[in-house]
């Protein structure tokens, strides 16, 4: 009788894309070695652009109910929204869990893959599926570096507030699945015994500069040897454009900040009317300005590109990142203020654009895709 051909169902959060990007690598190793593998991929993020990042055919479903972090602006956490959305996540859990674990029931996977949702991590834990989490960062971890002092405090008993019993909840759910693989770099999850930390997971991208280059003789001169260095933050808008100045030898290339202020002689090109994926565009260029998270951190990294980052002291994944960063990576700081001052962020790009850059090895790609398939393996039905 032949096998059954596996079943993996795969839960990816729409908290803006770097989750995807995280996942999007590892199906992609694990289709080279499984080509028949049955990918089922629930997630926010639009099928459309899941298929730009994975290569195998999925399909494409609603997720089970997820948070994230609810964003102002792509900066600026809406604690208040964020945390009366988990509130009312959390308000009937245990029903919400048994409605995620019938729904789970009828796509019947062999393994389930989350970054990071945890609902279907406990759907499928009374479900007798194994269960592999991968991610840098967990939700608990997260909330808890906006509303821990709440937890502390409502009701008067940590015991018995709202807040801190949903972090348990979280951390409950996190903690019944087979593992946690904890991409690197990523946050210290002491509490979560079965984690395992791995090496970095990215996608490679192409590098495309004749495309650059070829968009900046459209727009006026080209310098010789040009530098190319992008502006761009992902994910949710609202954050101001800075005004871009003029630099010898620099092309600037701007991503989904509108309209940009620049000096006179500045040359600049909008990346988003061009035919590069973003993480070509990305990849094309020598230098990224950013804001700090996952995945144009560690895309930038293995990809070769510098990167210079404004300071987010209030995100609680940002010292893992930044320590991370400054130790395998071309990577400096800057503020707010700094990014806001053409003369001084001339200043701290020519000094990144001056240093050696050498591409990381994402060696945490083969690494997670060996452990999903080990466990396809010993569900018996691996073939």
């Amino acid at each position: 009788m032949p096998a059954q051909v596996p079943h993996l169902v795969v839960d990816i959060s729409g908290h803006g894309f770097g989750h995807a990007a995280q996942v999007a690598p590892v199906l992609n190793a694990l289709a080279a070695r499984r080509p028949a593998l049955r990918l089922t991929v629930r997630s926010a993020v639009p099928a459309d652009r899941l298929a730009e990042m994975i290569a195998p055919a999925v399909k494409h479903l609603p997720p089970p109910a997820d948070v994230g972090m609810l964003m102002h602006d792509t900066m600026t956490i809406d604690v208040n929204a964020t945390l009366a959305a988990y509130l009312g996540l959390h308000a009937h859990w245990p029903d919400g869990v048994a409605a995620e674990r019938a729904r789970l029931a009828t796509l019947a996977p062999t393994v389930l893959l989350s970054d990071c949702s945890y609902s279907s991590i406990a759907a499928a834990a009374g479900l007798g599926i194994p269960a592999v989490v991968m991610c840098s960062l967990n939700w608990a971890d997260i909330l808890a570096g906006y509303v821990e002092d709440t937890a502390m405090t409502v009701e008067g008993e940590e015991g018995n507030a709202p807040v801190a019993r949903m972090l348990a909840d979280i951390r409950a759910c996190y903690r019944q699945a087979h593992v946690f693989l904890q991409l690197s770099p990523h946050m210290p999850m002491a509490w979560l015994k079965n984690r395992r930390p791995i090496g970095p997971v990215a996608r490679r991208g192409r590098c495309r500069r004749t495309v650059l280059a070829a968009a900046a003789a459209a727009a006026g001169a080209v310098p010789a040897d040009p530098r190319f260095v992008l502006v761009a933050f992902g994910g949710v808008g609202g954050l101001a454009p800075p005004v871009l100045p003029a630099l010898a030898g620099v092309v600037w290339v701007t991503l989904g900040l509108g309209g940009v202020a620049a000096d006179a002689d500045t040359r600049i090109i909008d990346g988003g009317r061009l035919d590069l994926s973003v993480l070509d565009l990305m990849t094309s260029c020598d230098a990224v300005v950013t804001k700090p998270g996952y995945g144009t951190f560690v895309e930038s990294a293995c990809n070769g590109v510098r990167v210079l980052s404004l300071t987010r002291p209030d995100w609680p994944e940002t010292p893992a990142l930044t320590t991370w960063m400054e130790a395998h990576a071309c990577h400096a700081e800057i503020t707010p203020s700094t990014f806001r001052n053409p003369a001084a962020l001339a200043v701290a790009v020519l000094a990144l654009l001056a240093r050696p850059v050498t591409p990381v090895a994402p060696d945490g790609v083969e690494t997670a895709a060996g452990v999903v398939d080990g466990l396809l393996s010993r569900s018996g039905q691996g073939g």
